[in-house]
Protein backbone atom coordinates (compact mmCIF):
# COMPACT_ATOMS: atom_id res chain seq x y z
CA UNK A 1 0.00 0.00 0.00
CA UNK A 2 3.03 2.07 1.42
CA UNK A 3 4.53 1.77 -2.47
CA UNK A 4 1.02 2.44 -4.60
CA UNK A 5 1.13 5.97 -2.47
CA UNK A 6 4.47 6.57 -3.29
CA UNK A 7 4.39 5.81 -6.85
CA UNK A 8 0.88 8.08 -6.89
CA UNK A 9 2.60 11.18 -5.25
CA UNK A 10 5.46 10.55 -7.61
CA UNK A 11 2.95 10.97 -10.51
CA UNK A 12 1.28 13.73 -9.04
CA UNK A 13 4.13 15.79 -7.99
CA UNK A 14 4.99 16.80 -11.29
CA UNK A 15 1.47 18.32 -12.47
CA UNK A 16 2.00 20.22 -8.90
CA UNK A 17 5.46 21.48 -9.42
CA UNK A 18 4.71 22.70 -13.26
CA UNK A 19 1.83 24.36 -12.13
CA UNK A 20 3.41 26.26 -9.12
CA UNK A 21 6.28 27.26 -11.42
CA UNK A 22 4.04 28.37 -13.66
CA UNK A 23 2.26 30.48 -11.63
CA UNK A 24 6.13 31.70 -9.91
CA UNK A 25 6.57 32.70 -13.68
CA UNK A 26 3.10 34.62 -14.46
CA UNK A 27 3.76 36.82 -11.41
CA UNK A 28 7.48 37.77 -12.06
CA UNK A 29 6.23 39.05 -15.04
CA UNK A 30 3.62 40.38 -13.78
CA UNK A 31 5.70 42.61 -11.26
CA UNK A 32 7.50 43.35 -13.93
CA UNK A 33 4.92 45.20 -15.23
CA UNK A 34 2.99 46.76 -12.54
CA UNK A 35 6.61 47.95 -11.51
CA UNK A 36 6.84 49.73 -14.67
CA UNK A 37 3.09 51.25 -13.99
CA UNK A 38 4.06 52.39 -10.70
CA UNK A 39 6.27 54.37 -11.97
CA UNK A 40 4.24 55.73 -14.65
CA UNK A 41 1.49 56.44 -12.45
CA UNK A 42 4.19 58.09 -9.36
CA UNK A 43 5.33 60.41 -11.51
CA UNK A 44 2.28 61.39 -13.18
CA UNK A 45 0.54 61.88 -9.90
CA UNK A 46 3.46 64.08 -8.50
CA UNK A 47 3.82 66.69 -11.33
CA UNK A 48 2.12 70.18 -11.12
CA UNK A 49 -1.57 71.20 -12.68
CA UNK A 50 -1.27 74.99 -12.43
CA UNK A 51 0.25 77.32 -15.14
CA UNK A 52 3.80 78.53 -14.17
CA UNK A 53 4.40 81.99 -14.55
CA UNK A 54 6.95 81.83 -16.37
CA UNK A 55 5.11 81.22 -19.44
CA UNK A 56 3.37 84.15 -19.25
CA UNK A 57 6.25 85.99 -20.55
CA UNK A 58 7.09 83.64 -23.40
CA UNK A 59 3.49 83.72 -24.85
CA UNK A 60 3.46 87.86 -24.27
CA UNK A 61 7.32 87.93 -26.63
CA UNK A 62 5.76 85.27 -28.86
CA UNK A 63 2.61 87.20 -29.49
CA UNK A 64 4.72 90.35 -30.25
CA UNK A 65 7.02 87.57 -32.70
CA UNK A 66 4.41 86.32 -34.56
CA UNK A 67 3.17 90.54 -35.12
CA UNK A 68 6.35 91.11 -36.10
CA UNK A 69 7.85 88.54 -37.92
CA UNK A 70 10.87 88.11 -36.10
CA UNK A 71 11.81 88.74 -32.20
CA UNK A 72 12.38 91.65 -30.61
CA UNK A 73 15.26 93.20 -29.53
CA UNK A 74 13.88 96.41 -26.92
CA UNK A 75 11.88 95.57 -24.62
CA UNK A 76 7.95 96.22 -25.04
CA UNK A 77 6.41 95.15 -21.63
CA UNK A 78 7.80 97.35 -18.55
CA UNK A 79 7.70 101.12 -18.01
CA UNK A 80 10.90 100.92 -15.45
CA UNK A 81 14.91 100.48 -17.50
CA UNK A 82 15.39 97.73 -19.33
CA UNK A 83 18.53 96.60 -20.86
CA UNK A 84 19.19 96.19 -24.27
CA UNK A 85 18.98 94.11 -26.77
CA UNK A 86 16.60 92.11 -24.05
CA UNK A 87 18.21 88.49 -24.72
CA UNK A 88 15.23 86.27 -24.37
CA UNK A 89 16.93 83.05 -24.63
CA UNK A 90 13.26 80.86 -24.56
CA UNK A 91 12.13 82.52 -27.63
CA UNK A 92 12.19 79.35 -29.39
CA UNK A 93 10.18 77.47 -26.96
CA UNK A 94 7.75 80.45 -26.52
CA UNK A 95 6.83 79.93 -30.03
CA UNK A 96 6.14 76.22 -29.26
CA UNK A 97 3.55 77.11 -26.36
CA UNK A 98 2.21 79.79 -27.83
CA UNK A 99 1.20 78.38 -30.90
CA UNK A 100 0.28 75.01 -29.10
CA UNK A 101 -2.24 77.13 -26.67
CA UNK A 102 -3.53 79.08 -29.67
CA UNK A 103 -4.43 76.21 -31.93
CA UNK A 104 -5.25 73.59 -28.97
CA UNK A 105 -5.87 75.47 -25.62
CA UNK A 106 -5.59 73.66 -21.97
CA UNK A 107 -5.98 70.53 -23.82
CA UNK A 108 -3.57 70.95 -26.48
CA UNK A 109 -0.71 72.47 -23.69
CA UNK A 110 -1.78 69.54 -21.36
CA UNK A 111 -0.75 67.30 -24.42
CA UNK A 112 2.34 69.15 -24.87
CA UNK A 113 2.90 69.08 -21.29
CA UNK A 114 3.34 64.75 -21.14
CA UNK A 115 4.36 64.82 -24.80
CA UNK A 116 8.03 66.31 -23.06
CA UNK A 117 7.64 65.69 -19.31
CA UNK A 118 6.96 61.32 -19.73
CA UNK A 119 9.73 60.96 -22.09
CA UNK A 120 12.01 62.85 -19.45
CA UNK A 121 11.46 60.51 -16.51
CA UNK A 122 11.23 57.23 -18.92
CA UNK A 123 14.40 58.29 -20.41
CA UNK A 124 16.07 58.58 -17.64
CA UNK A 125 14.40 55.54 -16.05
CA UNK A 126 15.33 53.36 -19.45
CA UNK A 127 18.97 54.27 -19.49
CA UNK A 128 19.72 53.43 -15.68
CA UNK A 129 17.75 49.77 -16.73
CA UNK A 130 20.34 49.49 -20.29
CA UNK A 131 23.15 50.52 -18.09
CA UNK A 132 21.99 47.59 -15.83
CA UNK A 133 19.27 48.27 -12.90
CA UNK A 134 16.88 45.83 -12.84
CA UNK A 135 13.21 46.20 -12.14
CA UNK A 136 13.38 45.68 -8.10
CA UNK A 137 15.94 48.28 -8.14
CA UNK A 138 13.99 50.36 -10.18
CA UNK A 139 10.82 50.13 -8.30
CA UNK A 140 12.86 51.00 -4.83
CA UNK A 141 14.79 53.55 -6.17
CA UNK A 142 12.42 55.35 -9.28
CA UNK A 143 10.05 57.30 -6.79
CA UNK A 144 12.78 59.26 -5.05
CA UNK A 145 14.46 60.41 -8.29
CA UNK A 146 10.98 60.97 -9.63
CA UNK A 147 9.90 63.15 -6.41
CA UNK A 148 13.26 65.55 -6.94
CA UNK A 149 11.87 66.00 -10.26
CA UNK A 150 8.18 67.11 -9.76
CA UNK A 151 8.87 71.11 -9.12
CA UNK A 152 10.35 71.55 -12.43
CA UNK A 153 7.64 69.73 -14.27
CA UNK A 154 5.56 72.36 -14.66
CA UNK A 155 3.24 74.05 -17.59
CA UNK A 156 4.96 74.93 -19.63
CA UNK A 157 8.28 76.33 -18.61
CA UNK A 158 11.18 76.06 -20.79
CA UNK A 159 13.31 74.42 -18.23
CA UNK A 160 10.76 71.27 -18.79
CA UNK A 161 13.05 71.06 -22.42
CA UNK A 162 16.34 71.30 -20.30
CA UNK A 163 15.48 68.48 -18.61
CA UNK A 164 14.41 66.67 -21.38
CA UNK A 165 17.50 67.35 -23.45
CA UNK A 166 19.71 66.47 -20.57
CA UNK A 167 18.36 62.99 -20.60
CA UNK A 168 19.16 63.00 -24.19
CA UNK A 169 22.79 63.83 -23.75
CA UNK A 170 22.75 60.99 -20.97
CA UNK A 171 22.25 58.91 -23.69
CA UNK A 172 24.89 60.40 -25.72
CA UNK A 173 27.06 60.19 -23.18
CA UNK A 174 26.55 56.53 -22.79
CA UNK A 175 27.41 55.95 -26.40
CA UNK A 176 30.40 57.61 -25.76
CA UNK A 177 31.36 55.20 -23.23
CA UNK A 178 31.11 52.33 -25.52
CA UNK A 179 33.56 53.57 -27.60
CA UNK A 180 30.85 55.22 -30.42
CA UNK A 181 31.12 58.48 -31.87
CA UNK A 182 27.73 58.72 -34.28
CA UNK A 183 25.90 61.13 -31.22
CA UNK A 184 28.43 63.85 -32.15
CA UNK A 185 26.63 65.42 -34.87
CA UNK A 186 23.12 64.75 -33.63
CA UNK A 187 24.00 66.34 -29.92
CA UNK A 188 25.40 69.38 -32.03
CA UNK A 189 22.13 70.12 -33.78
CA UNK A 190 20.75 69.60 -30.48
CA UNK A 191 22.88 72.32 -28.54
CA UNK A 192 21.87 74.85 -31.37
CA UNK A 193 18.22 74.27 -30.80
CA UNK A 194 18.76 73.34 -27.08
CA UNK A 195 20.47 77.54 -26.66
CA UNK A 196 17.54 78.84 -28.49
CA UNK A 197 14.40 76.99 -26.52
CA UNK A 198 16.43 77.45 -22.67
CA UNK A 199 20.09 79.45 -21.29
CA UNK A 200 19.80 76.24 -19.34
CA UNK A 201 21.49 74.68 -22.26
CA UNK A 202 25.00 75.12 -20.65
CA UNK A 203 24.06 72.10 -18.29
CA UNK A 204 24.68 70.25 -21.63
CA UNK A 205 28.56 71.62 -21.72
CA UNK A 206 28.98 71.60 -18.23
CA UNK A 207 28.42 67.43 -18.50
CA UNK A 208 30.10 66.75 -21.56
CA UNK A 209 33.37 68.28 -19.73
CA UNK A 210 32.81 66.58 -16.57
CA UNK A 211 32.45 62.89 -18.50
CA UNK A 212 35.86 64.02 -20.71
CA UNK A 213 37.52 64.54 -17.33
CA UNK A 214 35.84 60.81 -15.50
CA UNK A 215 36.41 59.42 -19.28
CA UNK A 216 40.32 60.72 -18.74
CA UNK A 217 40.61 59.48 -15.56
CA UNK A 218 39.66 56.05 -16.87
CA UNK A 219 42.36 56.41 -19.24
CA UNK A 220 39.55 56.54 -21.96
CA UNK A 221 40.16 58.98 -25.39
CA UNK A 222 38.78 62.32 -24.63
CA UNK A 223 40.57 64.11 -27.54
CA UNK A 224 37.40 63.96 -29.55
CA UNK A 225 35.20 65.73 -25.81
CA UNK A 226 38.02 69.02 -25.73
CA UNK A 227 38.02 69.40 -29.71
CA UNK A 228 33.92 69.37 -29.31
CA UNK A 229 33.67 71.90 -26.64
CA UNK A 230 35.43 74.96 -28.54
CA UNK A 231 32.54 73.73 -31.23
CA UNK A 232 29.62 74.38 -28.73
CA UNK A 233 31.15 77.84 -27.47
CA UNK A 234 31.36 79.54 -31.02
CA UNK A 235 27.60 77.67 -31.86
CA UNK A 236 26.58 79.80 -29.24
CA UNK A 237 26.16 82.46 -32.07
CA UNK A 238 23.78 81.17 -33.51
CA UNK A 239 20.80 82.90 -32.17
CA UNK A 240 18.70 86.06 -32.83
CA UNK A 241 21.09 88.28 -30.81
CA UNK A 242 24.11 87.20 -32.16
CA UNK A 243 27.35 88.21 -30.00
CA UNK A 244 25.02 89.62 -27.47
CA UNK A 245 23.99 86.03 -25.92
CA UNK A 246 27.59 85.92 -24.31
CA UNK A 247 27.62 88.71 -22.45
CA UNK A 248 23.85 87.54 -21.48
CA UNK A 249 25.17 84.28 -20.11
CA UNK A 250 28.15 86.08 -18.53
CA UNK A 251 26.56 88.45 -16.36
CA UNK A 252 23.28 85.48 -15.50
CA UNK A 253 25.71 82.66 -14.63
CA UNK A 254 27.71 85.55 -12.30
CA UNK A 255 24.68 87.63 -10.75
CA UNK A 256 23.04 87.51 -6.81
CA UNK A 257 19.49 85.66 -7.14
CA UNK A 258 19.55 85.88 -3.37
CA UNK A 259 16.36 87.54 -3.65
CA UNK A 260 14.43 84.73 -5.75
CA UNK A 261 13.24 81.50 -3.94
CA UNK A 262 14.51 79.09 -6.38
CA UNK A 263 17.40 80.30 -6.48
CA UNK A 264 18.25 79.87 -2.54
CA UNK A 265 20.28 77.20 -1.00
CA UNK A 266 18.35 73.87 -0.62
CA UNK A 267 17.14 73.98 2.99
CA UNK A 268 15.75 77.54 2.61
CA UNK A 269 12.19 78.46 2.46
CA UNK A 270 9.39 75.96 1.29
CA UNK A 271 10.93 73.52 -0.42
CA UNK A 272 10.84 69.79 0.96
CA UNK A 273 13.11 68.56 -1.39
CA UNK A 274 16.62 68.35 1.52
CA UNK A 275 15.24 65.31 3.08
CA UNK A 276 15.33 63.53 -0.83
CA UNK A 277 18.58 65.29 -1.33
CA UNK A 278 19.79 63.41 1.63
CA UNK A 279 18.56 60.20 1.06
CA UNK A 280 19.72 60.00 -2.45
CA UNK A 281 23.39 61.63 -1.90
CA UNK A 282 23.91 58.45 0.64
CA UNK A 283 22.97 56.18 -1.72
CA UNK A 284 25.62 57.68 -4.01
CA UNK A 285 28.22 57.71 -1.71
CA UNK A 286 27.53 53.94 -0.56
CA UNK A 287 27.95 53.12 -4.26
CA UNK A 288 31.03 54.43 -4.84
CA UNK A 289 32.47 52.96 -1.33
CA UNK A 290 31.01 49.56 -2.66
CA UNK A 291 31.37 49.77 -6.23
CA UNK A 292 34.09 51.99 -6.85
CA UNK A 293 34.19 54.93 -9.17
CA UNK A 294 35.83 53.36 -11.66
CA UNK A 295 33.15 51.29 -12.12
CA UNK A 296 30.21 53.51 -11.47
CA UNK A 297 29.93 55.40 -14.93
CA UNK A 298 28.35 58.76 -14.45
CA UNK A 299 29.44 59.53 -10.58
CA UNK A 300 30.88 62.72 -11.28
CA UNK A 301 27.88 63.89 -12.95
CA UNK A 302 25.75 62.86 -10.06
CA UNK A 303 28.35 64.13 -7.56
CA UNK A 304 28.78 67.70 -9.12
CA UNK A 305 24.95 68.23 -9.63
CA UNK A 306 24.69 66.88 -6.26
CA UNK A 307 26.31 70.00 -4.91
CA UNK A 308 25.08 72.62 -7.41
CA UNK A 309 21.37 71.40 -6.14
CA UNK A 310 22.43 71.80 -2.75
CA UNK A 311 23.77 75.56 -3.67
CA UNK A 312 20.64 76.09 -5.46
CA UNK A 313 16.78 74.70 -5.07
CA UNK A 314 16.61 75.32 -9.15
CA UNK A 315 19.31 72.57 -9.77
CA UNK A 316 17.24 69.88 -8.08
CA UNK A 317 15.57 68.80 -10.92
CA UNK A 318 18.73 67.90 -13.32
CA UNK A 319 20.41 66.25 -10.47
CA UNK A 320 17.41 64.50 -10.17
CA UNK A 321 17.43 63.14 -13.77
CA UNK A 322 21.21 62.56 -13.54
CA UNK A 323 20.92 60.56 -10.58
CA UNK A 324 18.01 58.45 -12.03
CA UNK A 325 20.06 57.11 -15.19
CA UNK A 326 23.19 56.75 -12.94
CA UNK A 327 22.79 55.78 -9.44
CA UNK A 328 20.80 52.44 -9.81
CA UNK A 329 22.78 50.57 -11.94
CA UNK A 330 25.52 51.52 -9.50
CA UNK A 331 23.02 49.93 -6.59
CA UNK A 332 22.35 47.10 -8.50
CA UNK A 333 26.42 46.11 -9.07
CA UNK A 334 26.92 46.28 -4.85
CA UNK A 335 25.39 43.77 -2.25
CA UNK A 336 21.96 46.21 -1.72
CA UNK A 337 20.90 45.48 -5.33
CA UNK A 338 21.54 41.48 -4.69
CA UNK A 339 19.35 42.62 -1.19
CA UNK A 340 16.46 44.37 -2.84
CA UNK A 341 16.12 41.54 -5.67
CA UNK A 342 15.81 38.96 -3.11
CA UNK A 343 12.89 40.44 -1.66
CA UNK A 344 11.68 41.15 -4.91
CA UNK A 345 11.49 37.42 -5.96
CA UNK A 346 11.27 35.70 -2.71
CA UNK A 347 7.98 36.56 -2.42
CA UNK A 348 6.49 37.42 -5.40
CA UNK A 349 2.63 37.37 -4.03
CA UNK A 350 3.67 39.59 -1.67
CA UNK A 351 5.38 41.87 -4.43
CA UNK A 352 2.44 41.92 -6.62
CA UNK A 353 0.63 43.69 -3.30
CA UNK A 354 3.04 45.98 -2.03
CA UNK A 355 2.90 47.47 -6.07
CA UNK A 356 -1.23 47.31 -5.97
CA UNK A 357 -1.12 49.47 -3.21
CA UNK A 358 1.23 52.16 -4.43
CA UNK A 359 -0.67 52.34 -7.97
CA UNK A 360 -3.85 52.75 -5.61
CA UNK A 361 -2.54 55.27 -3.44
CA UNK A 362 -1.13 57.24 -6.34
CA UNK A 363 -3.70 56.94 -8.65
CA UNK A 364 -6.03 58.20 -6.25
CA UNK A 365 -3.78 61.43 -5.92
CA UNK A 366 -3.62 61.65 -9.76
CA UNK A 367 -7.71 61.44 -9.81
CA UNK A 368 -7.47 63.91 -6.13
CA UNK A 369 -5.15 66.23 -8.34
CA UNK A 370 -6.99 66.03 -11.90
CA UNK A 371 -3.42 65.47 -13.56
CA UNK A 372 -5.26 65.90 -16.84
CA UNK A 373 -6.73 69.37 -15.98
CA UNK A 374 -4.63 72.30 -16.06
CA UNK A 375 -5.75 75.38 -13.83
CA UNK A 376 -4.95 78.94 -13.11
CA UNK A 377 -4.77 79.07 -9.16
CA UNK A 378 -6.81 82.09 -8.28
CA UNK A 379 -8.16 81.86 -4.60
CA UNK A 380 -6.43 81.47 -1.14
CA UNK A 381 -7.29 77.46 -1.14
CA UNK A 382 -6.17 77.14 -4.24
CA UNK A 383 -3.03 74.16 -3.52
CA UNK A 384 -0.13 76.36 -5.86
CA UNK A 385 2.60 78.24 -5.11
CA UNK A 386 1.23 80.84 -6.74
CA UNK A 387 -1.41 82.80 -6.79
CA UNK A 388 -3.12 85.41 -10.03
CA UNK A 389 -4.64 88.33 -9.55
CA UNK A 390 -7.18 87.34 -11.85
CA UNK A 391 -9.81 89.64 -9.97
CA UNK A 392 -7.54 92.33 -9.82
CA UNK A 393 -6.72 92.24 -13.84
CA UNK A 394 -10.03 92.04 -14.67
CA UNK A 395 -11.23 95.01 -12.59
CA UNK A 396 -8.23 97.12 -14.84
CA UNK A 397 -9.73 96.03 -17.74
CA UNK A 398 -13.16 96.27 -16.94
CA UNK A 399 -12.36 100.14 -16.00
CA UNK A 400 -10.43 100.81 -19.08
CA UNK A 401 -7.15 101.24 -17.48
CA UNK A 402 -4.22 102.51 -19.28
CA UNK A 403 -1.14 103.00 -17.38
CA UNK A 404 2.03 101.59 -15.57
CA UNK A 405 1.15 99.12 -12.88
CA UNK A 406 3.76 98.45 -10.38
CA UNK A 407 3.61 94.33 -9.69
CA UNK A 408 5.25 91.69 -7.82
CA UNK A 409 7.91 89.76 -9.89
CA UNK A 410 6.11 86.90 -10.39
CA UNK A 411 3.18 88.66 -11.55
CA UNK A 412 4.03 90.89 -14.05
CA UNK A 413 4.17 88.09 -17.40
CA UNK A 414 0.92 87.42 -16.43
CA UNK A 415 -0.41 90.85 -16.28
CA UNK A 416 1.46 91.62 -19.83
CA UNK A 417 -0.12 88.78 -21.47
CA UNK A 418 -3.71 89.67 -20.02
CA UNK A 419 -3.03 93.45 -20.75
CA UNK A 420 -0.43 94.71 -22.71
CA UNK A 421 -0.08 97.25 -24.20
CA UNK A 422 -2.28 99.21 -22.37
CA UNK A 423 -0.69 97.80 -19.71
CA UNK A 424 2.69 98.12 -18.77
CA UNK A 425 4.98 96.88 -15.51
CA UNK A 426 6.97 97.14 -13.27
CA UNK A 427 9.16 93.70 -13.40
CA UNK A 428 8.38 90.35 -14.75
CA UNK A 429 9.57 86.77 -14.43
CA UNK A 430 12.54 87.69 -17.09
CA UNK A 431 14.79 89.26 -14.42
CA UNK A 432 18.35 89.22 -15.72
CA UNK A 433 17.11 88.87 -19.56
CA UNK A 434 15.49 92.30 -19.38
CA UNK A 435 16.56 93.99 -15.92
CA UNK A 436 19.32 95.46 -13.38
CA UNK A 437 19.54 93.07 -10.63
CA UNK A 438 18.96 97.07 -8.72
CA UNK A 439 15.81 96.87 -9.79
CA UNK A 440 14.55 93.39 -8.26
CA UNK A 441 16.21 95.56 -4.80
CA UNK A 442 14.01 98.24 -5.32
CA UNK A 443 10.51 96.16 -5.89
CA UNK A 444 11.67 94.19 -2.42
CA UNK A 445 11.84 97.55 -0.38
CA UNK A 446 8.60 97.84 -1.48
CA UNK A 447 6.45 95.28 -0.92
CA UNK A 448 8.63 94.86 2.41
CA UNK A 449 8.29 98.14 3.42
CA UNK A 450 12.07 99.17 3.49
CA UNK A 451 13.38 102.52 4.36
CA UNK A 452 13.36 103.40 0.89
CA UNK A 453 9.61 102.17 -0.15
CA UNK A 454 8.26 104.98 -1.36
CA UNK A 455 10.77 104.96 -4.52
CA UNK A 456 8.82 102.73 -6.43
CA UNK A 457 6.21 105.66 -6.50
CA UNK A 458 8.52 108.58 -7.46
CA UNK A 459 11.13 107.35 -9.07
CA UNK A 460 9.27 105.51 -11.77
CA UNK A 461 5.97 106.93 -13.34
CA UNK A 462 3.74 104.59 -11.10
CA UNK A 463 0.41 104.86 -11.57
CA UNK A 464 -1.32 101.73 -9.89
CA UNK A 465 0.03 99.22 -7.45
CA UNK A 466 -0.98 95.65 -7.41
CA UNK A 467 0.10 93.95 -3.75
CA UNK A 468 -1.26 90.75 -1.40
CA UNK A 469 -3.37 91.45 1.39
CA UNK A 470 -1.00 90.76 3.63
CA UNK A 471 2.17 91.91 2.70
CA UNK A 472 3.78 95.23 5.31
CA UNK A 473 3.53 97.80 2.26
CA UNK A 474 -0.19 97.54 2.55
CA UNK A 475 -0.79 99.68 5.51
CA UNK A 476 1.68 102.01 4.35
CA UNK A 477 -0.02 102.76 1.19
CA UNK A 478 -3.68 102.92 3.05
CA UNK A 479 -2.01 105.99 4.62
CA UNK A 480 -0.35 107.53 1.67
CA UNK A 481 -2.02 110.50 0.60
CA UNK A 482 -2.58 110.68 -2.80
CA UNK A 483 -3.14 106.96 -2.80
CA UNK A 484 -6.34 105.27 -2.80
CA UNK A 485 -7.60 101.41 -2.17
CA UNK A 486 -9.85 100.39 -5.83
CA UNK A 487 -10.26 97.10 -5.60
CA UNK A 488 -9.77 93.96 -3.00
CA UNK A 489 -10.36 90.45 -3.09
CA UNK A 490 -8.96 87.79 -0.82
CA UNK A 491 -5.52 87.97 -1.63
CA UNK A 492 -5.10 90.72 -3.70
CA UNK A 493 -5.28 94.49 -3.21
CA UNK A 494 -4.99 97.43 -6.41
CA UNK A 495 -4.32 100.99 -5.07
CA UNK A 496 -4.43 103.85 -7.95
CA UNK A 497 -3.34 107.17 -7.68
CA UNK A 498 -6.26 109.15 -6.35
CA UNK A 499 -6.32 111.66 -9.37
CA UNK A 500 -6.84 108.75 -11.62
CA UNK A 501 -10.51 108.68 -9.84
CA UNK A 502 -11.16 104.44 -10.93
CA UNK A 503 -13.94 103.68 -8.84
CA UNK A 504 -13.86 100.68 -5.78
CA UNK A 505 -14.50 97.33 -6.10
CA UNK A 506 -14.58 94.96 -2.62
CA UNK A 507 -14.57 91.67 -4.01
CA UNK A 508 -14.22 89.49 -0.99
CA UNK A 509 -15.45 86.53 -0.53
CA UNK A 510 -16.13 86.06 -3.95
CA UNK A 511 -14.86 83.06 -5.48
CA UNK A 512 -12.88 84.12 -9.08
CA UNK A 513 -12.34 81.96 -11.61
CA UNK A 514 -9.62 82.66 -14.07
CA UNK A 515 -9.44 81.03 -18.13
CA UNK A 516 -6.52 80.50 -20.48
CA UNK A 517 -5.46 81.60 -22.63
Amino acid sequence: MCCGLARATLLVAPHHFRYASRALAYLVRLNAVLGILMLAVYFVSGVSTFYDPDMFHCLALARETVADGRVPLADRFAYTPTRFPVVHHEWAEALLVYGVSMGGGRIGLTLLKYALELPTAAGALLLAWRQGAGMATLAMLGPLGLSMSWPAMTSMRAQVLTLLFTVVLLWFLDADRHGRRWWIAPYVCLHVIWLNCHGGFVVGPALLLLHALEQALRGRPVRHLLLLLPVLAALVVVNPYGLAYYAYLRDALTMDRSLIGEWLPLGYGPSRALPLWMVSALVWLYCLRRVGWREMPGWLLVGVTAAMALRHQRHVSVYAVVWLAQVPPAVQRARLGAVVERLWSARPALTTALLLLVIAWRTHALVVERVWDLYLPANAGDHAPVIYPVGAVAYLDQVGFTGNLLVPFDMGAFVSWKLHPRVKVSFDGRYEAAYDHELLVDHAQFYNRGPRWRDMLTAYPTDAALVRTDWPVVEALRAEDGWQLVYQDDVYQLFARRDLALPSVDRRGARLEGTFP
